[in-house]
């Protein structure tokens, strides 16, 4: 990365900044990759050292000048990746200058990197007192940490909220390590875990870019955008503490980002070759066909896909811009996509972005992980009456078809033969994808329990909130994780 300052006779404020940015880039150990430069609009005073009242104040910080005055050339635009002006005349100077469109989208204001200071431009201290020559110094400074924050922070912040699973993190960290593309930091926030992860993090601390917080419960939404305000990447990835990811995961984002750029964007799950024959067989429910779970194919629908929280990436800005996830008890993450979609964002597929999803490790907690997205569509209905689509049934009218075949099944013995057929097709499929019978007759029970759990949970909620009335909160008061 090249960088060139500019002001108009390049003897007090590029100078300066030149030489504060160098010295924060070597205290960085970032030499070999950031150069600094600086030349003036004119060349009034071309191989002129700075003027002296500024390299005096400069002296006084640290610093010492010895830049020599050149003006700005156009090889510059070319030769330099960033060319910052120190105010607006500097910058649309700059601007006319520039020999193509790429070259002037180089040009930026300096005061645009200020964090601390409220400045809008660096003034020029030439014909003004020792406090002006302090003032830009300060300005200085502060624009120049903020330009090195900016150029030192990674593109991709992976955010992991976690509650009681220490092991979960440990092989997600594990997996972050083999990552052949490795410009990404980790965030790893603790809610209010009673067993913390925290060594686990400490662990992994010489070979990625990680930090861990801990805070209070207040379910995975809230602890999602603690993370995210301390993130530093221009793209955020979130994900489940329970997820592997394959070594090629980031380098495939970078891919598809590069290739066709999108706002947010989400990727598929798949069961990892350890994951137990529950793990797998849930796995099953969770994406095939014949439970419509999974992510259909086809154009549109990678167009219009709507990510999960498991596997969920967006641009910063973006994700500010939308004030992240919702405080809604369940359904947070598909909420956030439909806001996404609503404030006119461009939200895609990232099929080769796939990770390995543990999600449950038994059949009782995966009837509760779906009994809630159950919930969370009618709470979602009740907040975009127009999100409500007629799939979304399907596994409530399962339901109430299952327990009437059943109710009918002692006086007629035949009505179990839609339940029968479905088991055998499940069974069949599950078998030849897992290549287990074993995993086949799992994943029949995984079916049975991802629709039955979803469409109670449908119905349950349905009553609670569209017929008695109640809110999202009273209606189902209890933590998330528990």
């Amino acid at each position: 990365m090249k960088i060139l300052f500019v002001c108009l006779g390049n003897i007090c404020r590029s100078s300066a900044a030149e030489e504060i940015m160098r010295t924060l880039v070597r205290r960085a150990g970032l030499e070999e990759v950031i150069e600094v430069d600086s030349a003036g609009i004119l060349a009034y005073h071309q191989g002129e050292l700075p003027d002296p009242r500024m390299r005096a104040h400069a002296a006084r910080r640290g610093y010492t000048l010895t830049h020599c005055s050149r003006p700005v050339t156009t090889d510059d635009f070319y030769a330099f990746d960033l060319i910052i002006g120190m105010d607006d005349r500097n910058v649309d100077d700059l601007r006319e200058r520039a020999p193509g469109v790429e070259e002037e989208a180089k040009v930026r204001r300096m005061a645009d990197y200020c964090v601390r200071k409220a400045a809008d431009c660096v003034p020029d201290p030439y014909y003004g007192g020792a406090s002006g020559f302090e003032n830009v110094l300060d300005i200085l400074e502060d624009a120049c940490a903020g330009l090195l924050d900016k150029l030192s922070a990674p593109t991709y912040s992976l955010i992991v909220p976690v509650y009681n699973r220490p092991d979960e993190v440990d092989e997600l960290l594990d997996s972050l390590t083999r990552q052949t593309l490795g410009d990404f930091e980790v965030i790893v926030v603790e809610d209010g875990s009673t067993r913390p992860c925290a060594d686990v993090a400490e662990r992994y601390a010489g070979r990625l870019h990680i930090r861990y917080y801990a805070k209070p419960n207040s379910g995975p939404g809230q602890t999602r955008n603690y993370g995210a305000e301390r993130a530093r990447g221009r793209y955020l990835i979130v994900l489940d503490s329970d997820c592997i990811l394959p070594p090629g995961y980031l380098a495939a984002v970078d891919e598809e980002l590069r290739r066709d750029p999108a706002d947010a964007f989400g990727g598929p799950d798949r069961a990892h070759p350890s994951f137990t024959p529950v793990q797998k067989a849930i796995n099953y429910a969770m994406t095939s066909f014949f439970t419509t779970g999974g992510i259909r194919g086809g154009r549109r629908q990678m167009e219009r896909f709507h990510p999960r929280s498991f596997n969920m990436g967006i641009r910063a800005d973006v994700y500010r811009a939308l004030g992240g996830f919702s405080k809604m008890r369940f359904g947070e993450d598909i909420d956030f996509s439909i806001r996404i979609f609503r404030a006119g964002y461009r939200c895609r597929l990232f099929p080769g972005a796939w990770v390995w999803h543990k999600r449950r490790t038994d059949l009782r907690k995966f009837f509760r992980q779906v009994h809630n997205s159950g919930i969370a569509r009618i709470n979602l209905y009740k907040k975009y009456p127009d999100s409500l689509k007629a799939v979304h049934l399907l596994p409530a009218a399962f339901t109430v078809g299952t327990a009437l075949l059943l109710m009918a099944a002692p006086w007629w013995p035949w009505s179990l033969t839609p339940l029968a057929l479905f088991a055998l097709i499940v069974c069949a499929d599950a078998a030849a994808r897992n290549r287990s019978l074993r995993i086949g007759l799992l994943a029949v029970a995984a079916s049975f329990v991802q629709l039955t759990g979803y469409g109670s949970g449908f119905l349950r909620a349905w009553w609670q909130r569209c017929v008695r009335g109640r809110d999202e909160f009273s209606a189902f008061d209890k933590n998330f994780y528990k």
